[in-house]
């Protein structure tokens, strides 16, 4: 056998060789193809089950308070009888964060503020009530008493308040006491600003004997000194101007709750001594 003879020989095994190997890879791809189409033909379609879930779940909801299934148009829980929210979310809530609702559905649900009641015949009392209109008990809050007591210590508190000692080198060794006269002036400034923001600032009672109790420690404050001329006084400093304001306030609240009131009188007396001989209602 010649060198031509043996030459296409080979390549005719070759080609008939690479024919076997493709009819096999044919094969195969098309055993693959075959069961994929069967595979999806046996799966359904997510979409479309996804659908169908939500169909299935557009009537059923959860109760916010104790997490039973209940239906969209139910208004009240069937097994707590909770009180439905209006709302596309399905899903179960939390016990924890549903416990802590329900409380602070519990707490928005109370009443605020205080009934005021008589002690003696439990009638409901207007604010400011100096007697019950229903029985006439004198009502007195035992409170305001111990706040004006208060206020009196605090008064004292800060008029006792003495100058810290000065604790600089030239005072200890020597005994010299530089700029003593300026802190001391800026001291008694301090403290009589302590007091007046005490006095401006402290609520005036409601009660007859708180009353008349509070204008006669106003009216015991209020210094003050002739005018040139005129019978009129005029406040020495600025904390018995404070306390003049703070007697025209309580003179004021007095004419609305004591007015019709046996001891009007005698308030009225108290507060008027002061406030005519400063030009006040005169």
């Amino acid at each position: 056998m010649d060198f031509e003879q043996l030459k296409k020989k080979t390549l005719s095994t070759i080609s008939k060789t690479f024919d076997n190997v493709q009819c096999g890879i044919d094969k195969i791809s098309g055993e693959a193809t075959s069961q994929n189409n069967n595979v999806d033909n046996q799966v359904p379609n997510l979409s479309s089950v996804e659908n169908t879930n939500k169909d299935n779940n557009e009537d059923i909801k959860y109760c916010r308070n104790c997490g039973s299934k209940v239906s969209a148009s139910d208004k009240f829980c069937n097994e707590c009888g909770a009180a439905q929210l209006l709302t596309d979310d399905s899903k179960p809530i939390d016990s924890s964060i549903t416990n802590e609702a329900h409380e602070q559905n519990i707490r928005e649900s109370e009443f605020a503020g205080k009934v005021i009641k008589c002690p003696n015949c439990g009638g409901i009392l207007d604010s400011f009530t100096v007697k019950c209109q229903f029985c006439g008990f004198e009502i007195r809050d035992s409170r305001t008493i111990s706040s004006i007591s208060e206020l009196q210590k605090e008064i004292q508190k800060i008029r006792s308040r003495k100058m810290p000692e000065n604790k600089s080198f030239l005072n200890k060794t020597f005994n010299i006491d530089l700029g003593r006269e300026e802190r001391l002036r800026c001291f008694n400034a301090q403290k009589i600003e302590d007091e007046q923001k005490l006095i401006q600032y402290f609520l005036i009672p409601n009660t007859k004997e708180d009353l008349i109790e509070f204008a006669i420690l106003a009216s015991s404050n209020i210094q003050g000194q002739k005018k040139l001329l005129k019978n009129e006084m005029v406040c020495t400093n600025g904390l018995s101007y404070i306390w003049l304001m703070k007697l025209k306030q309580i003179y004021e609240k007095g004419k609305v709750l004591l007015n019709n009131d046996s001891s009007f009188s005698e308030f009225e007396g108290i507060c008027l001594s002061k406030l005519n001989d400063f030009g006040i209602y005169k």
